[in-house]
């Protein structure tokens, strides 16, 4: 695939994923820093398509997981965080109001504050 039809279908499938509109926020130096990233991104997406894991294990997780999303997430990553809900055993679901997938940016106290809560730890 030609470099610039393949950088069109990674901004495409980024705007499905984030929403329309959700990149024109960023700072221009976060901006300027996701082009690099492509690649790797690409890889994640690799990785994420062909998981070695199965359901049983992510029911037998011991880790305590932190689920952080936002309601402006997309319909599919929503259900994805929906399902390791209900999967995981030591879980806890942070929903962030107004936060989409940009949320470390848009929402970083909040996400500070999920992560640094150790109620989960006492889920265990």
């Amino acid at each position: 695939m030609p470099a610039t039809n393949f950088l069109m279908s990674v901004v495409w499938l980024s705007i499905c994923w984030a929403g329309d509109g959700s990149f024109d926020a960023l700072p221009p130096f976060i901006k300027d820093s996701m082009q690099p990233l492509l690649s790797n991104n690409i890889r994640h997406w690799d990785i994420c398509t062909a998981p070695t894991n199965g359901l049983t294990d992510l029911q037998q997780c011991e880790i305590p997981t932190r689920l952080v999303c936002g309601d402006h997430f997309s319909p599919v990553a929503n259900a994805i965080c929906d399902h390791l809900n209900e999967q995981l055993p030591h879980r806890y679901k942070y929903n962030i109001a107004g936060a989409s997938h940009f949320l470390v940016t848009s929402h970083s106290n909040d996400c500070v504050t999920a992560l640094n809560d150790q109620a989960v730890l006492s889920r265990v």
